[in-house]
């Protein structure tokens, strides 16, 4: 059996800040102006993604956090606790008491992508209101068979919460605080965590197990099309490589108000086969948005135009090929919308309708070929095309710029210059400008401020001789009067 120190190599020991301090967070002790539960989500939203990845990330020495597990919360005297070495069919079917340092935090731990930031600030709301509350909404668990202890059980349900607290004791842990200084609830909360624990024989009927529970959730709200789609590419990686077959053994079991079907199954489908990065950026946007917050439905991918693969037919085979939609312009159509979405107030966020998806993903597309055309004349890398011309056009939006494409996609000329968009331009100017300098040691401004000099000193140089000439010529003439005189 393997141990559950080494958690699966999610956690990597060589991040451990080699000072506590150097994590950068501080909290005001029993401050009751002040959330600290809020203050250190918000903190481990920002700086990692989330408590889930603060855990893995910065636990270091599981060995000592253990050790100041059961010193800062002891188990509580006179409560029967389950021995994580004792046969599981001996345990009742009943909610049973287990340590903090039971429940795993790796990635393998969960059947869920890292919970979303918004679902992590609302159970710190509630953690900071009531503490881990776990009698009366008890964990979901089930036993890893090759993981020993310590955090050696799996979540099914509740590894949200968990994670979330358990964050906090990390903090104290690693500024060598007192967690009943900074955290007291959890000395009354924390001590006992009560879990219903489940037989399952595989990741994927933990995963099924967990969509079911969470459809009937409050805060931890019922799988979107982007959920299950981390999921199912979790599932993935677990051998579980057939997503239909998954979604339908799901919908056999569920009742028909949470059966996927319809558009939400076909986009489910359609972005299983999009790129990593794509499902990042996706997942990154439900998070800190939620599902209501994002700008796409759960039937918005059933729209095959806007998904990685789609060439319309417009204006010839080469308006077919600029047109047509890659991975790049998908990413870049996601970050586009993801950018447009937060820079609205929340009042206003609204789903995008299918014109609006469609008319994105063309301009995306237009942009995507440009940048292929620019680099294809010239010797420019994709990573400085990323960071000159695709980040700027993600995040300025800048209207002229946007009627400018969209009055290239309207007329569809044969040929683009790329001089004309003053996104490309700049880039354009610099390249010459340093191109000019490797072949001849100047850029082409400084020859042609030498060749005007040049110029300028030749002119002076042919009055110069006038006046010389006009000045002689003048001294002959009174040298023949004088003459003339004399005679």
């Amino acid at each position: 059996m393997a141990s559950g120190l080494p958690l699966a190599g999610s956690v990597k020991q060589e991040e451990k800040p080699a000072d506590p301090v150097a994590i950068g967070l501080e909290l005001d002790p029993l401050n009751p102006h002040q959330s600290n539960w809020k203050t250190l989500v918000v903190w481990a939203n920002t700086v990692y993604g989330g408590p889930a990845q603060f855990l893995r990330a910065a636990a270091g020495d599981l060995v000592a956090f253990v050790a100041f597990v059961d010193a800062e919360l002891p188990r509580l005297q006179g409560t029967e606790y389950v021995d994580p070495l004792q046969p599981a069919p001996a345990w009742p079917i009943l909610p049973v008491t287990c340590s903090l340092k039971d429940f795993g935090f790796d990635v393998d731990a969960s059947s869920k992508p890292p919970p979303f930031k918004d679902t992590t600030m609302r159970l710190a709301a509630e953690i900071d209101a009531h503490g881990y509350v776990t009698d009366t909404e008890p964990l979901v668990s089930y036993i890893r068979g090759d993981v020993q202890p310590p955090f050696q059980f799996g979540h099914v349900k509740g590894m949200a919460r968990h994670s979330t607290v358990l964050a906090g004791v990390l903090w104290a842990y690693l500024r060598r605080a007192s967690v009943a200084e900074f955290f007291p609830e959890l000395t009354l909360t924390g001590r006992a965590i009560h879990v219903r624990f489940e037989s399952h024989c595989s990741k994927l009927s933990v995963a099924l197990r967990n969509a079911a529970l969470s459809h009937r959730g409050s805060i931890r709200k019922a799988h979107c099309a982007v959920t299950w789609v981390g999921k199912l590419f979790l599932l993935r990686s677990a051998g579980h490589t057939d997503g239909a077959q998954i979604i339908k053994t799901y919908n056999d079991t569920a009742p028909s108000t949470a059966q996927i079907k319809g558009g939400k199954r076909v986009s489910i489908m359609a972005l299983l086969n999009c790129s990593q990065e794509a499902l990042e950026t996706l997942l990154d946007c439900v998070s800190t948005l939620t599902s209501d917050g994002a700008p796409w439905s759960d039937d918005t991918w059933s729209n095959k135009r806007v998904m990685p693969g789609s060439q319309p037919r417009c204006g010839g085979p080469e308006w077919s090929r600029r047109m047509a939609v890659d991975d790049a312009s998908f990413v870049m159509m996601l970050k586009w919308q993801v950018n447009t979405q937060k820079m609205r107030l929340p009042m206003l966020r609204r789903k995008l309708d299918k014109t609006s998806m469609e008319n994105v993903a063309s301009l995306c597309s237009l942009v995507r070929s440009l940048c292929l055309q620019l680099m294809a004349e010239r010797p420019i890398s994709e990573e400085t095309v990323q960071i000159r011309v695709v980040l700027p056009f993600i995040e300025a939006r800048d209207e002229h710029l946007l009627l400018a494409l969209q009055e290239i996609i309207h007329m569809r000329p044969e040929v683009i210059a790329l001089e004309s968009l003053p996104i490309f331009c700049d880039i354009i100017q610099e390249h010459t400008n340093v191109s000019d300098r490797s072949l001849v040691g100047t850029n082409r401004s400084e020859i042609i401020n030498a060749d005007l000099e040049a110029a300028e000193f030749s002119l002076y140089e042919k009055k110069l001789k006038a006046d010389v000439d006009t000045i002689a010529l003048h001294r002959r003439k009174i040298r023949t009067v004088q003459k003339r005189s004399a005679d």
